[in-house]
């Protein structure tokens, strides 16, 4: 393991408080999402994911399950949802890990070759994407205040939509 990322709506600082809008019917807690960068290991992650499972079924009042598209495990503890998922270390090691912060990113750009080299292939892309989390969340750290109460605001309104499954940026608006 090289390094793990604290990402989703907690590592981007744009989570929503319940007890700021428990009034206005919001009642989905913010979501924890924790990026873990293997060494030597590239998707699919199932026996990766399979000894994450183990260690947590272990813990007492854990409930444990995969992702819809197991990428990623599902953990319910005491009402937080925090996903786990593993990603590929696309760095060469703590030398270059300090070099990459004076020159252009590695990881960052061979994540986006692999994922433009997928032809809109949503299995590969969901497999890497995961590998960008803490580009998302340096990202949001240089931005404003207004900037992540946008944000905070789209997501509780979000919330609020009743809709079965998802709008992708490449096809037509439904």
């Amino acid at each position: 393991m090289d390094r793990v990322i604290i990402g989703g709506s907690m590592g981007k600082r744009t989570a929503i408080s319940i007890e700021d809008i428990s009034e206005a019917g919001y009642c989905t807690p913010p979501d924890l999402d924790i990026v873990v960068f293997l060494n030597y290991k590239k998707p699919p992650f199932r026996q990766v994911l399979d000894e994450f499972m183990e260690a947590f079924r272990e813990v007492d009042n854990v409930v444990v399950s995969y992702s819809w598209d197991e990428h990623f495990i599902c953990i319910d503890y005491k009402g937080y949802k925090i996903d786990i998922t593993p990603s590929t270390n696309l760095r060469n090691g703590m030398l270059q890990n300090l070099l990459e912060l004076r020159s252009g990113d590695t990881q960052k750009v061979k994540i986006m070759e692999i994922i433009t080299n997928a032809n809109y292939d949503q299995k590969t892309i969901r497999a890497y994407s995961s590998g960008l989390a803490e580009y998302a969340v340096g990202f949001m750290k240089n931005e404003s205040a207004f900037a992540h109460a946008l944000i905070r605001l789209t997501i509780f309104w979000n919330s609020q939509i009743q809709m079965s499954g998802y709008v992708l940026f490449w096809q037509d608006p439904i």
